[in-house]
C-alpha cells in the first residue's frame, strides 16, 4: 500500500480574515503554487502557508511567508 501525501496552501489577507485554500498531491506543483502566490499577493498583512499531510496524519508546516 502506498503512502498518500496531500499539500495544502492557505492565503490570508489578515490574521482573522477568511482564507483562500488550495490542495495538490504533487510536491513540485504545490511548491510552484506557493512561489506564485507569494509573487502575486506579497503585501502587508498577508500570510501564506504550505502544509503537507501524510496518510491522514496531522498536517506539518512546510513553508510560511508573512509580510
Amino acid at each position: 500500500m502506498s503512502e498518500r501525501t496531500v499539500y495544502h496552501l492557505t492565503l490570508r489577507f489578515r490574521p482573522t480574515g477568511p482564507e483562500v485554500y488550495g490542495q495538490w498531491e504533487d510536491a513540485a506543483t504545490a511548491d510552484a503554487k506557493f512561489r506564485t502566490t507569494v509573487g502575486l499577493y506579497a503585501t502587508p498583512g498577508v500570510t501564506i502557508e504550505l502544509h503537507e499531510q501524510h496518510d491522514g496524519l496531522p498536517e506539518r508546516l512546510r513553508r510560511r511567508w508573512r509580510a
